[in-house]
């Protein structure tokens, strides 16, 4: 991300960072606000096809099943 600020301030050139990046790197940059579809994501996780699951594996999944993504991430 700083690489990216730096080839933006030297100038010629533009790339989309968090407005949270540029508001921390300060002036000589300028934030333009994106228009368009709403952002989604998909996640997906991927385990050895094994009986029983790893501990760590099992763990994981019990905790994804227990937790509401949209809420935790402040979206619902």
């Amino acid at each position: 991300m700083l690489a990216l600020c730096a080839h933006v301030r030297m100038g010629g050139s533009s790339s989309i960072v968090p407005t949270s990046i540029a508001a921390t790197l300060g002036g000589g940059l300028r934030a333009i606000p994106l228009s368009g579809p709403a952002a989604s994501y998909s996640l997906g996780v991927v385990v050895s096809d094994r009986d029983p699951l790893p501990p760590r594996a099992r763990a994981f999944f019990a905790q994804a099943k227990a937790v509401d993504v949209s809420v935790a991430l402040g979206k619902a």
